[in-house]
């Protein structure tokens, strides 16, 4: 299983309050090639909300996901400023 508490959501804070984050909520995981302070972030949305990042050292993961159709992830903990998110193994399994 990939678990990791999502980067940047303090820079977030109006969004990530609207977005109402909980336990079990899916989020969306968009990459964002033209962000200036790194081609390969990934940013993380919940209904449109855009709540913060995939931390750098798990970009590659995720892109390897992202690449296998894997479009969203659960959210696995939230508090008031931040939430941590999971794959499933389901989404681990790499075949071809």
């Amino acid at each position: 299983m990939l678990v990791f508490e999502i980067a940047g959501a303090k820079y977030h804070a109006e969004a990530f309050g609207a977005a109402n984050v909980q336990l079990g909520d899916t989020v969306n995981l968009i990459p964002e090639p033209q962000n200036t302070h790194d081609r390969n972030a990934i940013k993380v949305l919940k209904e449109g909300f855009h709540i913060g990042y995939v931390p750098r050292m798990f970009t590659w993961d995720v892109h390897a996901l992202l690449e296998k159709g894997v479009k969203t992830a659960k959210v696995d903990s939230a508090w008031p400023l931040g939430c941590v998110i999971a794959f499933d193994d389901d989404s681990l399994i790499i075949t071809g």
